[in-house]
């Protein structure tokens, strides 16, 4: 697989993917995260840490427009958010896995079914098939391109949410806890994957609790958490300082879903 190709798709690699600066978000009135500040750049492997609630998911979710910002400012690729449109660029994978529906989907329908966009939605050209096998390649799974979907298992699931990030030819991806529910199998392959895709120039930014094979290939570590006026307790090269890690605990959603869960199980941009 070209896993450099997004370049060609009319992203600017050299600028930075997020900026926010002095950034506050609240959901139903409660101030979830506040005045955060933070670069990430092109290329970077991005770990998020925290302990439960602490707004990991909320952070996520706002650098890809899915929350508003309160306060602050956000820019996407040198542009305001609001402005921001190469959302193809930019692939968020959710913890969430695909959502079960009534006509069963091969696994190779669902990776392809991200690349379908309404003016070729009744094509299926040499590339679409291309960058489907390509994708599903990279995560291990071509051999079971005709399976259903529902039959996998949860790490399997969790990696054609990967492949349809990769059909979609990012530049960045942003994955909430790809190792959740996983075997210790399925994780080194997720970490084998992730680290492929990085040594490709992909920036990567994921949350994890996981202090193991995934964030130990992280060179970018932003630990959130902070109960006073900065919401950031940590961010700059890995490893954090050890006293950190106590606040590291595992992870779960932040808070509900405002749209529900996506059918895709894949956001690309809002």
């Amino acid at each position: 697989m070209n896993l450099g190709s997004s370049a060609k798709r009319g992203q600017v690699p050299h600028l930075a993917p997020f900026v926010m600066e002095k950034a506050s978000i609240e959901i139903d009135g409660n101030r979830i995260l506040n005045d955060i500040s933070l670069r990430i750049e092109a290329g970077d492997f991005v770990a998020i840490l925290g302990e439960n609630g602490s707004g990991k998911t909320t952070l996520l979710r706002s650098l890809v427009g899915l929350l508003p910002l309160t306060l602050g400012s956000l820019t996407v690729y040198g542009q305001p958010i609001e402005h921001f449109s190469q959302w193809s660029s930019i692939a968020y994978v959710p913890q969430r896995l695909m959502a079960q529906t009534a006509v069963p989907v091969s696994v190779e329908e669902a990776v392809m079914a991200a690349r379908i966009s309404p003016s070729r939605r009744f094509t299926r050209d040499v590339h679409l098939r291309g960058a489907t096998q390509a994708a599903l390649e990279t995560v291990g799974l071509w051999s079971r391109r005709n399976d259903r979907l529902d039959t996998l298992s949860g790490g399997q699931q969790r990696r054609v949410m990967v492949a349809r990030a990769l059909a979609c030819e990012a530049s960045t991806l942003i994955l909430d806890e790809p190792t959740a529910g996983i075997d210790a199998d399925s994780e080194l392959r997720m970490a084998d994957t992730l680290a492929d895709l990085h040594s490709a120039g992909k920036t990567i930014i994921l949350v994890t609790h996981d202090l193991g094979p995934i964030t130990d290939m992280a060179n970018h570590v932003i630990v959130v958490g902070g109960k006073g006026t900065n919401s950031v307790l940590y961010d700059g090269p890995a490893p954090p300082p050890r006293e950190i890690y106590d606040h590291v605990w595992h992870h779960h959603d932040d808070e509900p879903d405002p749209r529900g869960t996506n059918p895709s199980g894949l956001v690309s941009g809002p």
